[in-house]
This record gives C-alpha cells, sequence and structure tokens, in this order.
C-alpha cells in the first residue's frame, strides 16, 4: 500500500525537521572571525586600471616598435652622414696636399725667378679655388683657405680677397672658421676698410664663448687701435673683459684699455 501522506503535525509540535544529510557547522565554527568582505569599489576601479594599462601597452605595441625602429634609422642615417662628411673631408685634404706639395716644390725650384714663383703660386691658387668650389662643408672651406693663401704669393689681391670670402662664407666653427675671418679681415684691414674688417670678426665671434670667438673679438679691438680709434678701441677692450673674464686674452685687453685710457 502507499506510504500514508504526512499531515505536517510536526511542524507545530516542534519536532527536528531539519534535512538530516545537510552538514552541521562544525563545533566552535561560530567563534572564527568573518569572511572578508567582496572586494569594493576602490579595488575595483584599481583592477579596470590596470586592465587600460595593459590593453593600451598590448594594443599600440606596434606604435612603440615603428618609433624605436625609426630613431634607428634616425641614428644610422646621421652616422653615415657623419662618414662621409668625415671621408670627403679626408679626401679634399688630400687633394690638396697633393697640390701644395706640387706647388712648394716648383717655388724651391724657381726661388731665383720671382715671375716664374708667381706663375707657380697663380697655378696653385687657381687648382684650389676648383677644389672648393667642387667641395662641400669643411673640406671646401680648408681649400678656399690654401688658395687665398697661394693668391697672396702670386701677389693677386683681388684673387685673394674672393677666396678669402668663399671660406668665410661657409661659416665654419673652430679653428676653420677663425683662420676664414681672420684671413678675410686682415685683407680687408690692409686695404683701409677698417669697419668692413671690424664686421668680419664681430660677426664670426657672434653669441658663441669658444677661444675662436673670443680671439676674434679682441681681433677686432686691436684693429681699431691700429687704426687710430683709441676711445673705440679701448671701449671694445673693456667689453672684451666683461664678456670673458676667464679668457687667456682678458689680461691683455685690461692692459690695452688702461694704455688707451691713458692717452685720451
Amino acid at each position: 500500500a502507499p506510504p500514508a501522506v504526512s499531515d505536517y503535525s510536526g511542524l507545530s509540535s516542534g519536532a527536528d525537521v531539519s534535512n538530516p544529510e545537510e552538514p552541521k557547522p562544525a563545533p566552535g565554527a561560530e567563534n572564527l572571525p568573518p569572511l572578508p568582505a567582496f572586494p569594493g569599489r576602490e579595488e575595483d576601479a584599481l583592477f579596470k586600471a590596470q586592465m587600460v594599462v595593459a590593453n593600451a601597452f598590448y594594443g599600440y605595441w606596434r606604435h612603440g616598435i615603428a618609433a624605436m625602429v625609426a630613431v634607428l634609422l634616425t641614428v644610422l642615417a646621421w652616422g653615415t652622414w657623419r662618414n662621409h662628411q668625415t671621408e670627403q673631408l679626408q679626401a679634399s685634404h688630400a687633394e690638396v696636399e697633393r697640390v701644395l706639395r706640387t706647388l712648394r716644390a716648383g717655388i724651391e725650384t724657381h726661388a731665383e725667378n720671382p715671375a716664374m714663383v708667381k706663375a707657380q703660386a697663380t697655378e696653385g691658387g687657381r687648382l684650389l679655388a676648383e677644389i672648393g668650389a667642387r667641395t662641400k662643408g669643411p673640406g671646401g672651406t680648408y681649400a678656399w683657405i690654401h688658395a687665398a693663401r697661394a693668391y697672396q704669393a702670386a701677389e693677386l689681391p683681388d684673387k685673394q680677397l674672393e677666396a678669402w670670402t668663399k671660406a668665410h662664407e661657409r661659416g665654419e666653427d673652430g679653428e676653420l672658421g677663425w683662420a676664414s675671418a681672420s684671413g678675410l679681415s686682415g685683407v680687408l684691414f690692409d686695404q683701409g676698410k677698417v669697419d668692413e674688417a671690424v664686421a668680419v670678426l664681430t660677426q664670426h665671434a657672434g653669441a658663441r664663448k669658444d677661444y675662436a670667438a673670443q680671439r676674434s673679438l679682441y681681433e677686432a679691438a686691436r684693429f681699431l687701435e691700429l687704426s687710430g680709434r683709441g676711445p673705440e678701441a679701448a671701449a671694445a677692450f673693456e667689453a672684451f673683459q666683461v664678456a670673458h673674464p676667464e679668457s687667456p686674452l682678458a689680461s691683455l685687453a685690461a692692459t690695452a684699455a688702461a694704455r688707451l685710457r691713458e692717452q685720451g
């Protein structure tokens, strides 16, 4: 016969009707600390921020690689250009030295014949000017400087002035820049063009603080002194002291300024 259906009378009698298979808490479990709360909004926001950063990193890593490749290519191009400049300078320097050796030998051979010396110097100046005209960078400047000196030996002041002008227009730094500015200003000074000579030296100095710039400013003040413009020269020497107090030329400038001030 089918089992009798319970009338649930046990509910009202207080009988234990719990599931006998449900696990009971272990003795003393009520004294354990509570479990930590589920992460709140701050932890959730931090997690989201980390995910955003990770996505950005992994999503844009190609852009980072592309930028790195661009930087490496730029460095490679710059290095290649520098190597080319060095090779070009070495080649032009060797070519200039060959012309100079030939020029010196010719002058020594014809030392007793001024006409032949002038002819040798004129040809040497022409060859050096050709090298300077076709060579860019410091190598061309180097050739123009020696062309000017060859034309000086040939007693061709117009050619000499042109060569010095070409060298100065290159705008080189360091010794080449100083040699160009000094040579050009010297020719202009010899021609009585004092203001132009001073302008060349002042332009070369510019805003630089290196020793070549200091030499240009000192030379400009000296040109003013040699041309009889004492007060201007004294002011230039004093300005040099202010601008370059640590220069090896500062004491010479101070002495010159004091001397000129005494002379009135």
